[in-house]
């Protein structure tokens, strides 16, 4: 019997300029099928890069199989042995670096991103930058939310206090950290990390409703990791971190051990899925 190792899923809606039906996704996929995309730079580290490799699909060409890899050139990794005091190098081979690996597969009939969670590789705010490069193209990942969270928010009665909390950009020239730089603006001459604001309406009042899109507008960047609403009816709490979809799920190790073997994994990512339809049809419909 082959080793094997838990995993975690995550579910993301690509959207474009708030459509949730753009084609852009799958357009760059297919652009570069059966090959890698451009590796680009995020963060303005050249040592460091990102890369959507191995596109392949079925033959319908709706549901594609990636990796978003993690390319290190920023030094030598060195190998150890525990009941040795020695250390070497490893020898990488001439132009190549360290990869560090996300499997993904795409749904395009509903934009759907099931993603392999792995925070050494990439994360979900490194796979958006990277489909905003070479320019900012208001594309997102939106976090998939059980009973849709989002819509229960935005078409739901007042709310009476928000709660959420902002990270620390590395501030770039691309608009979407722009977008952010007034609210961060605190951090400028202090050692903080990390802000949390509540905003409340007086007793018996409530906030205006661009409260509910700006929320949902940092929820959906992932800068946040606090983001809840409190709703004047019935003290409902709609919070749109903690109702996300995700899924736990295992996997087959190569017989070293080592690593996952990678259509294991995208078996894996397609029992999450199917494990996960009632929240999924809920969020997508039918």
């Amino acid at each position: 019997m082959p080793q094997r190792r838990d995993y975690t899923a995550d579910f993301y809606c690509f959207e474009e300029d708030n459509n949730r039906n753009s084609t852009a996704l799958r357009d760059l996929l297919l652009m570069y099928h059966n090959r890698h995309a451009p590796a680009y730079s995020i963060n303005d580290d050249a040592l460091i890069k990102y890369q959507i490799r191995s596109i392949s699909s079925n033959q319908n060409q709706t549901v594609f199989k990636a990796v978003f890899g993690k390319l290190r050139h920023d030094g030598a990794p060195e190998q150890a042995s525990e009941n040795s005091p020695e250390e070497s190098d490893i020898e990488l081979l001439p132009g190549h670096g360290l990869v560090e690996k996300n499997h993904l597969l795409f749904f395009s009939d509903i934009n759907l991103v099931v993603f392999q969670r792995n925070r050494n590789a990439g994360s979900k705010s490194h796979l958006q930058a990277y489909l905003n490069k070479p320019s900012y193209a208001k594309r997102v990942l939106v976090p998939v939310l059980t009973r849709d969270a989002y819509t229960r928010l935005m078409q739901g009665g007042p709310i009476k206090k928000v709660e959420f909390s902002l990270r620390r950009p590395a501030f770039s020239p691309d608009p979407e950290d722009e977008l952010l730089r007034n609210f961060v603006n605190v951090f400028t001459d202090s050692e903080a990390t990390r802000l949390k604001i509540t905003l409340s309406a007086s007793v018996g009042g409530s906030l205006l409703d661009n409260v509910k899109e700006a929320i949902v507008s940092l929820a959906k960047f992932g800068r946040t990791g606090v983001a809840r609403a409190t709703m004047v009816d019935d003290n409902e709490i709609i919070d749109l971190m903690l109702d996300r979809v995700v899924h736990r799920f295992q996997v087959d190790l190569l017989p070293n051990g080592r690593r996952p073997d990678a259509q294991s994994m995208f078996t894996g990512l397609a029992g999450a899925k199917d494990a996960c339809s009632r929240d999924l049809s809920a969020y997508f419909g039918a």
